[in-house]
């Protein structure tokens, strides 16, 4: 199967180059709130992080947080949760977009954004979209020991996970105890979901369905007990 990267070169994208560091990492520079620094793109991560020194650095609005974070070096992590917050990236001034392409963004797009593709921004959610929405979906579903999972691909609007579907499929997940894993499983196939909503969307051939994510049952962080406890019942982080 072609790849999206190589798909989309053939048809007039390009890509924005980042600098590589030594550990594998890539870097880009952006402002917050009229700050400049230098980040680390993580594709990964479900939220994006600073450490607590630059809080003040970079004038961050931020509140008390109850939930602790966990990631592949530490668990049990203490947090804030950071709000309306100005984040511009330097450099990145393009316009006559066909579509802003999101992997599970963890933010929420202003309007100023989603109005910038001639189509649309399109986002991978990796669960059955309504049911799982927000944060870690990949770790709640594994918690709860769900049988199915899915990839789904939505169209972003002002609200988290919330724009109506493009293109879902649902996937048999029993027998997978491991995160890592089921996010492999889930973004592979997303990726393939996604390049056949853009071909859909361009084409017209795709019929978008509603998506109303009920945001009371929105996940968020787990917390240190409910790691513990996927942990104790067989869950695995890798």
């Amino acid at each position: 199967m072609i790849q999206l990267r190589n798909f989309l070169e053939q048809k007039g994208y390009y890509r924005i180059i980042l600098k590589r560091i030594t550990s594998g990492h890539y870097t880009f520079k952006a402002k917050i709130n009229n700050v400049s620094g230098v980040f680390i793109l993580d594709t990964g991560a479900s939220n994006s992080c600073i450490d607590f020194t630059y809080d003040s650095y970079f004038n961050l609005k931020k509140e008390d947080s109850k939930i602790k974070a966990a990631g592949a070096g530490a668990l049990n992590m203490e947090t804030a949760l950071a709000k309306n917050n100005l984040l511009l990236i330097e450099k990145w001034k393009l316009k006559k977009l066909d579509f802003i392409v999101s992997y599970s963004a963890p933010s929420i797009f202003k309007d100023i954004l989603l109005k910038i593709p001639k189509y649309n921004c399109i986002n991978l959610h990796c669960s059955l979209l309504p049911n799982y929405s927000g944060i870690m979906p990949s770790f709640w579903v594994l918690y709860f020991k769900e049988l199915y999972t899915g990839s789904s691909v939505h169209l972003m609007d002002s609200k988290i996970d919330n724009g109506k579907l493009v293109l879902q499929e649902k996937i048999n997940i029993e027998g997978i105890k491991s995160i890592y894993k089921l996010n492999l499983l889930t973004k592979k196939i997303g990726g393939e979901l996604m390049l056949k909503s853009i071909l859909g969307i361009v084409d017209e051939t795709i019929d978008l369905k509603s998506n109303n994510v009920d945001e009371s049952k929105y996940f968020t962080w787990p917390n240190s007990n409910e790691i513990k406890f996927f942990i104790e019942n067989g869950g695995k982080i890798y």
